[in-house]
Parts: C-alpha cells; structure tokens; sequence
C-alpha cells in the first residue's frame, strides 16, 4: 500500500469543508458559512469556547484523533494552523480510520467508519483508469466519501493539483484546464453541458445520485472527451462504474461478487442499498431501492420519514409525496391536507414546510386537497 504524506493545504481544505458544511447544525445558522466567516482578520477562528468544542467534535470524529492525543487540545486554542499542524500530524503517523457523516435525510444521522487502507485502495483504481490526467477541479466539498476519495486521496497518488472551483464559473475552470478532470454531480450536467465547447480535453465524473445514462451520453456529445458515474454510497464507497459508452455498471477489480453478496477485497461485506440486477459478465443494472429511500441533490431522503414530519406540523393535517423525474434527477412536489380555517397559499405552504423540515429534503411545490 502506498504511504500517504498528508500536507497542511490537504487537512485545512477538509477541515474547513467540514466545518462549513456541520457547524451551522449546531449554531441554528441558516446562513452560507465560509472559510473568512469562520475566522478573524487573522488565522484565529471566529468561535467562542462553546463554538470551538463543538468544531473540534466534529474534527476529531472525523480524523479519529481520539486514537492519538486528547481533542481537547483543540478546543483551547484559536489558531487554525495549530489545529491543521495537529491535524496532519496524526495523519501522517497514526491514521487508521475515516469517519463520514450521512445527511440525516433518511431518519437519523449516521456515522460510517472506513478504514483509510480501503479508501486509498478505491482511490488507486481510479488513478490507474484516470493516469493521464493533468489537473483535478472539483465542484463537490472533499468531507464527503466521493470527494474524500476523488479530490483529496486521487490527485495525492497522480500527484497533481486539485482546485475548488465551486465560486467560479464554467468558463473560468473549463477553458484553461486542458487534460484535466472534473469532479461533479449529476445536477451540473446541464450547465456543464452549455459550456462544453469551451472545455479543452476535459473529463467529466459525477456521483452521489442518480443519473439517466441518456445525460452522460448528451454531455459526452457536448464535447467532453469521456463522461462516468460512479455508483455507491457512503456506507460502501464506489461499487460501480459507467461512461456514455455503457448503460450498464461495471465492478471495479477492489470488489467481490459472491453469490448475491458484495464483498471488499480486503474481507468485508458492502451494504449494497439497491436491487442490483447482474448479467453473466458481471455487469449490472440498478433496478431501484430497497426502501422508500430516493436520492435528492445528492442526500438520501426516506419518503416515510419526510412525510411525517410534514404530517407532524400544526398547519398540516395530511400530506402525500410524490416524487418526480426530470432526466434522472428528482424532486418532491407534496400534496397537502390542512384544517379547515387556513389562510396560506400554497406558496406560503412551501416555504413553511422547507423552513421546518430539514433543508436537504426540498419540496418543490405544494398542492392543497
């Protein structure tokens, strides 16, 4: 296995898209966090004690420092360099596990452990299929399991450069980065694909929801030079892969097939959340879930657990979501029963349901019964 040498830039960059993305679920702020909101005109963090326990939780949950030094020593200092110094020294001498949080969309957050060797073996198939690769841009934040593995772990073992180009527009990151891929969601597509004959070389990768293959093939005609998906999840990391050439998945070589089960070359069992159905060549097609779970903007979202906390609200009597389809990518449009005196329009219904649930399961529009 390769030794990975972890640098400042690469632990700050998921420091701060870890915070950014968790902090405001503890903060009630509804607001967009960013790197120079969360610190002071210096490099002291803009956090009171109570801010900084509950950032450095959320950081050594994540890293898994508790297996090497006490995370309290974070809470009691300001600087964010000595956070990153701590940080990347753990990395580099006692890195083990990797700890990714679910959106919460389905019920109840959870937090899946993986131990860094399996990531960094994903990560090396992807390097070997992606070699000729230049330069890396990503549209995704890296604390996720794709972006941990495409944005942090592979352009560490192509050694090359990885940007956040989510503040810049197409134009900017497609036209001056030939030879280069860019890491994306299925809901970029479409704006990507305005912009194509602007990219030179350019690959495209997209994951964590679903994506009609008749999209990959339209951006691939678009003028990008190879369009994939990746299929997984969180709990299993990629278990599949496809371009504009194959409808179909293909297993990459780190998973096993045995019998109707999916296992890590390493051992373990892969929770596979889909029915997968298998040709002799070991391809396969996903034929929907095995729950009421579909995937919104990149979040698992339960149908049950949504509705009923729709149904839960004092303005609500009854609710019935629908979920509808537009090349692939999904949205909730909820029909509502309410009491018998209601002064809301059914516009002033939506916006009150997407204040109160949780913000990852947008309602998209709402009827009254």
């Amino acid at each position: 296995m390769t030794q990975i040498v972890w640098t400042h830039k690469e632990i700050e960059t998921l420091i701060f898209d870890l915070l950014i993305a968790q902090m405001p679920t503890v903060l009630g702020n509804q607001m967009e966090m960013t790197k120079e909101s969360m610190l002071n005109g210096d490099d002291t963090l803009a956090l009171d004690s109570l801010g900084r326990y509950q950032a450095a939780s959320f950081v050594a949950q994540f890293f898994n420092l508790k297996s090497s030094m006490d995370p309290m020593k974070l809470v009691d200092d300001t600087d964010i360099n000595f956070w990153v110094d701590t940080v990347t020294h753990h990395m580099n001498h006692h890195a083990d596990i990797i700890t990714f949080a679910t959106s919460g969309t389905t019920g109840k957050r959870k937090f899946i452990e993986h131990q860094l060797d399996n990531l960094v073996t994903e990560a090396h198939f992807w390097a070997q299929r992606y070699a000729q690769i230049k330069h890396i841009n990503r549209l995704v934040p890296s604390h996720h399991i794709y972006g941990f593995i495409w944005t942090i772990l592979l352009p560490k073992l192509l050694n090359i450069a990885c940007d956040d180009v989510r503040r810049a527009l197409p134009d900017e990151y497609l036209f001056s980065s030939a030879n280069s891929l860019l890491v994306a969601i299925p809901n970029n597509l479409k704006l990507l694909n305005y912009y194509a004959s602007m990219a030179d070389d350019v690959s495209v990768v997209v994951s964590t929801s679903p994506c009609e293959h008749e999209l990959l093939k339209q951006s691939y005609e678009s003028g990008y030079i190879d369009v994939s998906q990746i299929y997984g999840s969180t709990e299993t990391g990629g278990l599949g892969y496809r371009n504009q050439d194959n409808e179909r998945y293909t297993l990459p070589d780190y998973v096993r097939r045995e019998g109707d089960m999916l296992k890590h070359i390493h051992g373990h069992k892969l929770p596979v959340q889909d029915h997968l159905v298998f040709a002799a060549d070991n391809t396969y097609k996903v034929e929907g879930r095995l729950d009421d779970v579909i995937q919104l903007n990149g979040h698992n979202v339960s149908i049950s657990s949504l509705s009923d906390s729709i149904r839960a609200l004092t303005f609500i009597n009854d609710v019935k979501i629908e979920v509808m389809k537009s090349d692939g990518i999904a949205s909730l449009h909820a029909k509502v029963a309410c009491p018998e005196v209601t002064d809301y329009s059914p516009l002033e219904l939506k916006e009150n349901i997407n204040k109160s649930i949780n913000q990852k399961a947008h309602i998209a529009s709402v009827t009254i019964m």
